[in-house]
């Protein structure tokens, strides 16, 4: 699990100590058992901070996005249809704690999430990561990724390309 604060607003002048401190920020989990245990966890170290410096701490959690969790069977059906559209260099399925509206329609139908590398050619690959200021994508990507959904469907009708 990772808790990650990203935004921190307090005080109003830089000699004067805060009254009122605001921390916002992300937590995620590769189980949803860890999902949960982040809240109790978070609540236990509130509540000490809290007395050890006579403070009233509220925690105002609201829990994200389920799980992402790969299905097996659609898993082996993305990688065979990657390998067949990106050669055998396709990278093996690996944890991810990417928070993902996908996670919703994976709890119903069993899914396979996957990611297409997309950075320019004259960048390292994860050198600039996505939500960052100065992420850039090399457009053809959107091709291979296109592709690979197309290969997935020859598949699974029994069709060749």
């Amino acid at each position: 699990t990772v808790v990650s604060v990203g935004q921190i607003n307090g005080g109003h002048n830089f000699n004067i100590i805060a009254d009122q401190v605001d921390l916002r920020g992300t937590a995620r989990a590769y189980t949803s058992e860890n999902q949960d245990l982040i809240i109790t966890q978070m609540n236990q170290i509130i509540d000490g901070v809290a007395k050890t410096f006579g403070a009233h701490i509220e925690l105002d959690y609201q829990k994200g996005y389920p799980v992402t969790v790969n299905a097996p069977g659609p898993t082996e059906k993305t990688r065979i249809a990657a390998e067949k559209i990106a050669g055998k260099g396709v990278i093996p399925p690996y944890l991810s704690m990417g928070g993902e509206d996908f996670s919703y329609f994976a709890n119903e139908v069993p899914s396979c999430y996957f990611f297409i590398g997309s950075a320019p050619a004259d960048r390292e690959p994860l050198s600039v990561p996505h939500h960052c200021s100065h992420f850039d994508i090399d457009e053809r990507a959107l091709l291979v990724g296109a592709s690979v959904y197309a290969q997935i469907a020859l598949d699974c009708l029994g069709a060749s390309a």
